[in-house]
């Protein structure tokens, strides 16, 4: 599947969203759930300029 944050095609894996609601979380790529709780590398996250935006609904 394509990781909605930086558009990897990857295995998502479930990742618990703290301040949400009850259960809250969201699919991403391993890359992305290492660097959400590790120091973030400037270039992997440049996809967000695209999906950040995105018209589309949230799954």
């Amino acid at each position: 599947m394509t990781c909605p944050l930086c558009a990897s095609d990857a295995p998502l894996s479930s990742f618990p969203v703290p301040g949400g609601p009850v259960d809250a979380s969201a699919d991403v790529c391993a890359t992305c759930a290492a660097q959400i709780d590790g120091t973030p590398e400037d270039a992997h996250w440049r996809g967000l300029t695209s999906s950040m935006w995105s018209e589309g609904a949230a799954g």
